[in-house]
């Protein structure tokens, strides 16, 4: 008896198993080492755990979903969705996927604290960084794609930059913003930022070298920012500079400065195609301009294949988005679908700029910087709208987690 009753404690109080269980949905989320093809069996072991735990802390976890309402609405959307989709198979999988991601995201926020999920998402993305580094001769699977481009311990170059900036950002705030780090993780952490650098030159990934420099930098301008007169003078003075130096040189030498930007980047106007996939999209969205196609409908359903296609064999069989976040929500769930997706983002950057402004909480600001580099990274991106979806489920995770940390620290002052 006293063994079961020790066991049922560690279960309901102990942090490591939390800790554990973040990391793992965390690495799931990566995208990194797909190549063992263990990804599935991992998110069905963090399907089993979550069901598991919540069920052990039931009353808090519906608690917590009943607070946090607002980010079920686009899930939920998604699921609802199956009713008029061409493919309700696949809208319903989706949906339910997606709201499972919603409920361990809400778990996390739920168990851990605001800090305590920036350093288990620090470490694994220091782990993984690492790893990228360590299989630059291809010692553990190639790590060159068919274009010669550094692809690390991922399967593209556009996983690997992304994994790169969400990184950057981290050690970014742990080398020059973060008191009380030791000597040893402050040099850790700053030798692998420089090797992020390095490994998004090599990489080829122009969304990446684009927003690598804003993921750096961001975290600590903004709580420099509102730290400091000083620094906020100065940065304020180096940006006006920056600006006026770009106007006056388009002007003088009648240049675009976009095109002349994509262009020292080595990319065409059109963002790689992009911009073929967006007039694309919106088309379809103007041809179903209420409800959408429905959750994942365009890119399995018979009916659209032939276009599918055709985009696939000119941009390359990887191109299974539009690669712009807003023109995806509007062709699978239209504008009700933008609209509930904004509003869990808005919020969410709400709660952790809350936290970080009024209590002066660093993890706040890094959270609320985080959430918006990334939204606008994603208008760019394939990601931030799909079940699994690692910054959709840190967002909700940090929102969570700062709501919860606003009442106890409005309680006690």
């Amino acid at each position: 008896m006293q063994l079961q009753s020790r066991l049922a404690h560690f279960l309901l109080h102990g942090r490591y198993l939390d800790y554990a269980f973040a990391v793992l949905v965390i690495f799931c989320g990566s995208k990194a080492l797909t190549f063992y093809q263990m990804q599935s069996k991992l998110w069905l072991l963090a399907y089993g755990l979550f069901f598991l735990a919540a069920a052990l802390h039931f009353r808090r976890f519906v608690a917590q979903v009943i607070s946090n309402k607002i980010f079920f609405a686009y899930p939920i959307l998604c699921l609802v969705s199956t009713i008029w989709s061409e493919v309700p198979v696949e809208s319903v999988r989706f949906g339910i996927q997606l709201v499972i991601s919603t409920g361990i995201a809400v778990y996390i926020g739920l168990r851990l604290t605001i800090n305590q999920i920036f350093w288990c998402t620090a470490g694994v993305f220091f782990m993984l960084s690492a790893l990228s580094v360590f299989n630059y001769g291809s010692i553990l699977f190639p790590a060159f794609d068919h274009r010669e481009n550094f692809v690390g311990i991922y399967q593209s170059k556009t996983a690997l930059g992304h994994s790169l900036i969400i990184f950057s950002g981290i050690a970014s705030l742990i080398v020059f913003v973060l008191k009380d780090i030791s000597f040893l993780v402050r040099v850790a952490m700053f030798a692998m930022l420089i090797a992020a650098i390095w490994m998004t030159i090599i990489s080829g990934s122009a969304t990446a070298s684009a927003t690598l420099g804003m993921s750096v930098f961001a975290p600590a301008t903004v709580y420099y920012l509102y730290h400091s007169s000083l620094a906020r003078a100065l940065i304020v003075l180096i940006l006006g500079c920056f600006v006026a130096a770009i106007t006056f040189a388009s002007v003088a030498n009648s240049v675009d400065p976009y095109t002349y930007a994509l262009n020292l980047m080595g990319r065409d106007p059109t963002l790689t195609g992009r911009s073929y996939l967006w007039d694309h999209g919106m088309a379809l969205f103007w041809d179903n301009p209420i409800l959408g196609l429905g959750a994942n409908s365009y890119w399995t359903a018979h009916s659209f294949q032939n276009s599918v296609i055709q985009f696939q064999s000119l941009y390359g069989e990887g191109v299974v988005s539009f690669h712009n976040l807003v023109v995806e929500l509007l062709v699978m769930v239209g504008p009700l679908g933008f609209l509930t997706h904004a509003a869990a983002c808005i919020y969410a950057f709400i709660c952790c700029m809350r936290l970080g402004v009024r209590f002066d909480s660093v993890f706040g600001i890094w959270a609320a910087v985080f959430i918006a580099l990334q939204y606008f990274t994603a208008l760019v991106g394939t990601f931030f709208y799909k079940p699994h979806d690692l910054i959709l489920m840190l967002m909700i995770g940090l929102a969570v987690a700062a709501r919860r940390e606003l009442e106890v620290l409005s309680r006690r002052s």
